[in-house]
């Protein structure tokens, strides 16, 4: 997992995400004559990231980038299917993107600017079979991060020796101005020895200890050059925040930084011990799976990069750990201190 993954449904339930209105309101649009064929409405679903593990499309399509949009709809039976009807596809003037083309169930757009249109999918009378509002956006900064396997809450990493993959992660600006993570699966990236996994992921080959440069080429912007940083050690090691007490007989994810000049370093090989119940390395490779089995403290020793951390939790019964909002008062038992790099367009 990594920072700053905001979309603009984040405030939404996840399922509403890829939701057209009339999938998520239930009902026609006031100012639509909607068709019979698709009365559950359609889901829009757009590009994923190399490194969420929770998927939050469709995020904004880059200006000058494109983006596919599966179009999928449910007959009553629950289960989704790719769209089988003829359609049309109207951007509404497209100010944020526009249709560049159609093909099957796929509608790719391409971003114009940071503002955002309808998406209006009709049958060829002009009767609405859905709408979704999507948006376009500007760059703003280009990131190297860890795919799915590493925890990191810092925007500035570098990477220990060896094969890797990566994700390139974008960021743009909407018309709201906050930066969001932001699609182009146009994007072009070239790197030595790398094979390309997905439009936003490269699988890297071992690499030694330096600077490795990543020629990008992403929207309307020329080819760009960042630095995929190789360390050889860590300098030392933090916790990341994690809310106590942790409770007796449940599972609570501890998760690390081991760091190179307070950047986070990703690719590290971790082990974990506790003298209290278990810890187990989880899928999460920076992150331990703790499972206190008594009340009281817990230590917790983390080892990466040749460095040791120590760090003591205190452990209580389910029926009297802090509530939420309790423990929301309080700052986190651990702070971590992140460096700022990132190449900014």
């Amino acid at each position: 997992m990594t920072p700053l993954r905001f979309s603009l449904c984040l405030l939404a339930p996840l399922a509403a995400c890829n939701l057209g209105d009339r999938a998520s309101g239930g009902d026609c649009p006031d100012d639509e004559f909607c068709s019979g064929d698709t009365p559950h409405g359609l889901h829009f679903e757009g590009a994923t990231l190399g490194d969420t593990l929770i998927d939050l499309a469709p995020y904004p399509t880059l200006a000058g980038g494109t983006q596919d949009i599966r179009l999928t709809y449910d007959r009553g039976d629950g289960g989704l299917r790719p769209l089988d009807r003829p359609y049309l596809a109207d951007d509404d003037g497209g100010a944020g993107v526009k249709v560049e083309r159609t093909a099957g169930p796929v509608v790719t757009l391409r971003g114009v600017a940071g503002r955002s249109n309808y998406l209006r999918i009709t049958d060829l009378d002009g009767a609405l079979y859905d709408r979704k509002q999507l948006h376009g956006a500007t760059l703003s900064e280009i990131r190297v991060l860890p795919t799915k396997s590493e925890q990191v809450t810092s925007a500035d990493v570098v990477f220990a020796p060896g094969g890797r993959d990566v994700t390139v992660a974008l960021f743009g600006e909407t018309s709201g101005g906050a930066a969001m993570r932001t699609i182009d699966q146009s994007m072009e990236l070239d790197f030595p020895g790398a094979t390309r996994l997905s439009w936003d992921t490269l699988r890297l080959p071992a690499l030694a200890v330096g600077r490795h440069p990543l020629a990008i080429t992403v929207g309307d912007r020329p080819a760009a050059s960042l630095d995929v940083e190789v360390v050889a050690a860590a300098d030392d090691i933090v916790a990341q925040p994690v809310e106590l007490p942790l409770l007796a007989g449940r599972v609570t994810s501890v998760c690390f930084s081991a760091r190179a000049a307070a950047r986070h370093i990703v690719g590290l090989s971790w082990t974990f011990t506790t003298d209290n119940g278990t810890a187990e390395r989880s899928v999460i490779t920076n992150c331990a799976a703790v499972k206190p089995d008594r009340l009281g403290t817990l230590n917790l020793t983390a080892s990466a990069g040749g460095k040791t951390m120590i760090v003591s939790l205190s452990v209580a019964a389910a029926a009297t750990a802090r509530t939420a909002a309790e423990a929301a008062d309080q700052p986190p038992a651990v702070l971590t201190t992140a460096g700022e790099r990132a190449a900014a367009f």
